[in-house]
């Protein structure tokens, strides 16, 4: 496992935690409930195998890659939070 593939993925989950969080907060009846509502299982699916401590590049990019793409849409529907408020 890449040292700095490891670094990247602990920061980007722990990112995409907090992105979490903090939409939770703000949470509201709108149309982007059940997408979030999906984010979470995934998120919770990433978390019960790192707890695991799988040490798989595939399953560490594939990872990665679903990480990046919540990150970018919760970015996104915080900002159109922000805008229609």
């Amino acid at each position: 496992m890449n040292p700095t593939m490891k670094q990247y993925f602990d920061e980007l989950y722990k990112t995409t935690s907090e992105l979490l969080d903090r939409i939770k907060r703000y949470e509201r009846a709108d149309s982007h409930a059940e997408e979030i509502k999906n984010m979470y299982v995934t998120f919770y699916d990433i978390e019960y195998t790192k707890a695991m401590q799988v040490n798989d590049r595939d399953w560490m990019e594939r990872a990665v890659m679903k990480l990046e793409n919540m990150k970018l849409r919760l970015l996104t529907i915080m900002e159109d939070r922000l805008y229609t408020a």
